[in-house]
């Protein structure tokens, strides 16, 4: 059985994050962990939207065919905004 909680995080964004009642399997692959987990959701709910900022792991989510969305650069934190974009925001 796993339980779901909401947070709100980037602009009124919705994250919500199961937690599972007993020990899991955790791959070495912490990616793999995360698409175990999509492809879950995917059976149980019918639908997964997983958001990253990762290319490559958009593009591993792809090739699982599952939903992915790229993290919007104004959600990046200050670092990854500069390498993602070439921008470096205004303090």
């Amino acid at each position: 059985m796993m339980r779901a909680g909401t947070s709100q995080w980037c602009f009124g964004t919705t994250i919500e994050i199961l937690l599972a009642d007993r020990a899991r399997y955790r791959p070495s692959d912490g990616e793999e962990e995360v698409f175990n987990v999509c492809h879950e959701v995917q059976l149980l709910a019918g639908r997964v939207n997983l958001v990253t900022a990762a290319r490559g792991m958009r593009l591993r989510a792809q090739g699982e065919e599952l939903q992915v969305h790229s993290l919007p650069a104004k959600c990046l934190r200050r670092s990854l905004r500069r390498r993602t974009t070439g921008v470096t925001p205004a303090r």
